[in-house]
């Protein structure tokens, strides 16, 4: 508010500025001519009686500029004058102001595009509300090193059942189904427990996400749209919510449409190869705690006060218990956790610094280019005006001799 009223008052006072100025200047007219009246009634001539009153009252520049500062435009006339000694300079010195331009253009440009893609990937925020606390839980088997892999249901179960430092955890199931309903369309599917959304902290902004209720068999027949599959194949129908539609020959009801931008999707060891449209349930029942087929990927929200690298030695000492206990199914396979920026961004992380740090050195060679320029064209400068005096000095002296 205070910044608005006072652009406010700068401008009133900029558009009233020419009106002002001519009337300070008749005033200050007027003030002149009666006081060389009354010098001329005192015995001066005309001529020194008008010269002794504009030496009394001083130049109508000097009346300007104290006006200016009393309405607070005097830094806008300092501003104009140091633009129009620039713009002189730069018509005066094109070669140079080019040099500089490109040299500059060249470094700030170069760290604004690594920098965008840097603050995207490493600085910026994940776009979940408890992005800080999630963790992708692979399965890592001795013979393939520290390769991760998928888990199993048998094995999920037993990590959310028995883990002591994760606050909720879930899993992800990348697919594809046909969306049947006019013309059938093949769109990317992601199949996720009930929880998901939960883990993630993301609600809906139409309608609801799944809740824990879906656990229960049977009750899976809903559907979460994305915001573009919503707008694009539902003309961003409010009444959606309650709608059935079909998905590979089975009826589903949208229970809700998630907010514009939302996606999670990790592509490592991923059956599906696109970003998700459509969300369905996936639930476990207890006859899954002998089904060890891998395929789902795991995701997990640390409790608040748990690091994670506790979260990793704990999991490293349930997945020693779980081969001890089973070892037809487990034997060789232990639990890597790893924080879902890490995952996301991958082994992309060191070459992104690697090149932050690059163009970070080509912005600090255009800058030092650009100041040996000013030194070049300042010892040019001296330089010339050195020899214009040894030049003249000589003459001058002649002259006085002769």
């Amino acid at each position: 508010m205070k910044f608005t009223a006072r652009l406010r008052s700068l401008l009133k006072s900029l558009t009233k500025r020419p009106l002002l100025e001519d009337d300070m200047e008749a005033e200050l007219c007027f003030h002149i001519e009666s006081r060389a009246e009354d010098l001329v009634r005192q015995g001066l001539a005309p001529a020194d009686a008008l010269r002794q009153a504009r030496l009394e009252f001083g130049g109508v520049d000097g009346h300007k500029q104290d006006m200016h500062a009393s309405l607070g435009l005097r830094w806008w006339d300092e501003v104009r004058a140091d633009l129009r000694f620039a713009f002189r300079m730069i018509g005066k010195n094109r070669g140079f102001t080019v040099a500089a331009v490109l040299t500059l253009a060249l470094g700030i440009g170069a760290n604004t595009a690594i920098f965008t893609v840097v603050n995207a990937t490493l600085i910026r925020p994940l776009g979940y509300h408890n992005a800080g606390r999630l963790a992708m839980v692979w399965e890592v088997h001795h013979t393939e090193g520290d390769k991760p892999n998928v888990t199993s249901p048998a094995t999920f179960l037993n990590w959310r059942d028995r883990n002591t430092v994760f606050e909720q955890m879930s899993v992800i199931f990348n697919g594809s189904s046909v969306l049947s309903g006019g013309s059938p369309e093949q769109i990317p599917v992601q199949f996720v427990s009930p929880n998901f959304f939960s883990v993630l902290g993301t609600n809906a902004v139409l309608g609801r996400v799944f809740n824990p209720a879906q656990e229960r068999s049977g009750a899976d027949d809903v559907a979460l749209l994305s915001f573009d599959l919503w707008q694009r194949r539902f003309a961003a129908d409010p009444n959606i919510i309650g709608a059935k539609i079909t998905l590979d020959n089975g009826p589903l009801t949208v229970v809700g449409v998630l907010p514009r931008g939302f996606q999670f999707f990790v592509k490592e060891n991923s059956f599906g190869q696109h970003k998700s449209e459509l969300w369905v349930p996936i639930t476990f029942d207890n006859k899954s705690r002998t089904r060890h087929g891998r395929y789902p990927q795991a995701i997990g929200l640390l409790r608040p006060s748990v690091t994670f690298d506790q979260a990793q030695s704990a999991m490293s000492a349930l997945a020693k218990q779980l081969e001890g206990e089973d070892p037809a199914s487990m034997k060789g396979w232990t639990v890597r956790v790893i924080p879902l920026r890490t995952q996301l961004v991958g082994a992309i992380e060191p070459a992104l610094r690697l090149l932050l740090a690059a163009v970070g050195l080509v912005l600090l060679i255009a800058c030092s280019n650009v100041a040996t320029l000013f030194l070049r064209g300042l010892w040019r400068a001296a330089m010339k005006s050195r020899c214009e005096w040894r030049w003249v000095r000589p003459h001058s002296a002649s002259c006085a001799r002769s």
